[in-house]
């Protein structure tokens, strides 16, 4: 049974300062999970399934929906259930629905194609970076291990981000919202091995997606091969796909209707939070309304 009574920290005595701010607002602070309530509760049937993969096709929430489905390709390494619409199994997805092509139009976030923009992960994973013995030890790389390496990259964002929490304790949806996001962005998933090889290797040391020699099995990957309408979503401060590391993608393709739009806010504020929800979302939603009939 748990103990919804507030509880002192073991260091120095002190309640812990997400402690506090659920306190100062008269909520157990043991209670983290009820008030953030359960995430990913979209209504969805899953329509295919290999192994691990899975296709998800969410119940429409309105009237009226668009011709053309969006299907969403998530992160190698987070939930998708941020991401609540549809992802994965382009085959299954576009199977009978469009006759032109698999693929209609492409929207990308924050997607780094230039290894040479990410100057940190390619210092700390050059050369002396050991991904084998890595690998060697635990098969996939542990969620842990991704979650640290992803905050090493701005050591003192937690720290910031949770004074910055201290100051809006009084605001019940600040902080729900932010605890959702925490607890979202703390539920990762292992990288798998053999990506993860790939990423170090041909990625971050050799640029191959620059250079003209990625290779995803027989498949050959050029970013001048794309041809349809493409949107790429940047953010403003981004940390983790800074913008020397993703401009080159809407340059480099051959689509005439391409597109990139700067977003104010982080990385994760791309897509969650107040701010995702005034700009990005709506438009993103312009951008497909117009190209999805």
């Amino acid at each position: 049974m748990l103990n919804t009574e507030p509880q002192p920290s073991t260091l120095l005595g002190l309640h812990s300062p997400a402690q506090r701010a659920l306190e100062k607002m008269g909520i157990p602070g043991m209670d983290f999970a009820n008030f953030t309530g359960q995430l990913g509760v979209t209504p969805k049937t899953t329509i295919d399934a290999q192994g691990t993969l899975k296709l998800h096709h969410f119940t429409p929430m309105c009237d009226e929906v668009y011709r053309v489905p969006v299907l969403i390709v998530t992160s190698l390494v987070n939930q998708p259930y941020i991401l609540a619409v549809l992802w994965a199994a382009i085959d299954a997805a576009m199977r009978g629905k469009v006759s032109a092509g698999p693929l209609k139009n492409l929207v990308c976030m924050a997607t780094p194609v230039n290894s040479d923009g990410l100057e940190s992960l390619k210092t700390w994973m050059g050369p002396d970076f050991d991904e084998e013995a890595l690998l060697a030890e635990h098969g996939n790389v542990p969620a842990e291990w991704v979650q640290n390496a992803l905050r090493s990259l701005r050591p003192f964002g937690k720290v910031a981000g949770a004074a910055n929490l201290l100051n809006q304790a009084d605001q019940e949806a600040i902080v729900r919202s932010n605890l959702r996001m925490g607890k979202w962005e703390t539920d990762n998933i292992p990288f798998p091995g053999g990506v993860f090889r790939q990423m170090v290797n041909d990625f971050l040391r050799d640029n191959c997606l620059i250079n003209g020699r990625w290779k995803i099995g027989a498949y050959s990957a050029d970013l001048a091969a794309i041809r349809v309408p493409l949107l790429h979503l940047l953010a403003q401060d981004d940390h983790i796909t800074p913008y020397a590391s993703s401009r080159d993608l809407v340059q480099r393709v051959s689509s005439s209707d391409r597109e990139e739009v700067m977003i104010k806010g982080g990385h994760v504020g791309l897509v969650a939070g107040r701010g995702a929800q005034m700009r990005m979302w709506p438009a993103l939603e312009a951008w497909l309304a117009q190209r999805s009939a």
